[in-house]
């Protein structure tokens, strides 16, 4: 291979690297882009599956992604302010910003707490979840809150479906609701609580909270990017069982 060739190659490769993108197609004009950038590219390996979240506010759009189990990076972008990159696990949480001359600064804030000891209660961490996910089981994780009527009196419905497929039923109390509230609702409608609360950063970023029952389905390692929000049937859930288990193939 003579140098000549060689090198324009070597020239290509490298221009493609850089050109690789990791910020939203759907990011406003916004100043610092090729900084920011640059610094995702150090966080992920391919190009991010962002999600679109509520907006902070009218002019600013804001998206989250994840980087591995229990890393997530909200990424908030506006055409008046540069960008702010906010990382969270259950060790920490980091803000990432850039002033006007697009230099970058790093905030560290208080890790976000999730899980408060009461009696018996049990965390459901990240730790857990990793580990479920690795096993390769498949199964459902129902978020419910002891507040909310029908996460209690839905909660047998999606039992006994996930059952029927030979699908793990992992049941997870709002990390906000009382021991006692939980156990008294699950008496009310004959079923067992093993006391779990949610501790898990990695399921609160995909909205585990925002309402209940939440319902999230997994299997061969990966979570599902569809979530169930409310109560459906049961012929509803089977078949959106079926769905998303042949799409996690």
């Amino acid at each position: 291979m003579s140098l000549k060739w060689f090198l324009p190659v070597l020239f290509f490769i490298s221009q493609n690297a850089v050109a690789k993108e990791f910020i939203p197609s759907e990011a406003p004009p916004f100043s610092c882009k090729p900084q920011l950038n640059r610094f995702l590219s150090k966080i992920f390996k391919d190009s991010p599956a962002w999600q679109r979240v509520v907006d902070a506010n009218s002019e600013t759009k804001v998206f989250r992604a994840s980087a591995r189990t229990g890393e997530w990076h909200e990424l908030r972008l506006s055409a008046k302010k540069t960008p702010l990159v906010v990382s969270l696990s259950s060790q920490k949480t980091v803000e990432h910003s850039w002033n006007i001359a697009c230099q970058p600064r790093t905030k560290n804030l208080p890790a976000l707490a999730l899980f408060q000891k009461e009696g018996q209660a049990e965390p459901f961490t990240d730790e857990n979840l990793h580990d479920i996910l690795k096993s390769g089981k498949k199964g459902v994780f129902y978020i419910w809150s002891p507040n909310m009527t029908y996460s209690v009196t839905e909660f047998r419905r999606f039992r006994d479906v996930a059952k029927k497929r030979g699908l793990e039923f992992i049941p997870l109390l709002d990390h906000q609701a009382s021991m006692a509230s939980a156990a008294a609702a699950s008496q009310k409608v004959g079923v067992d609580f093993t006391g779990r609360k949610l501790a898990s950063v990695d399921l609160y970023m995909r909205n585990a909270t925002l309402h209940f029952p939440t319902v999230f389905v997994f299997a061969n390692g990966k979570i599902h990017e569809r979530r169930i929000v409310g109560v459906m049937t049961s012929e509803g859930f089977d078949q959106a069982l079926t769905e998303w288990l042949r799409e996690l193939q």
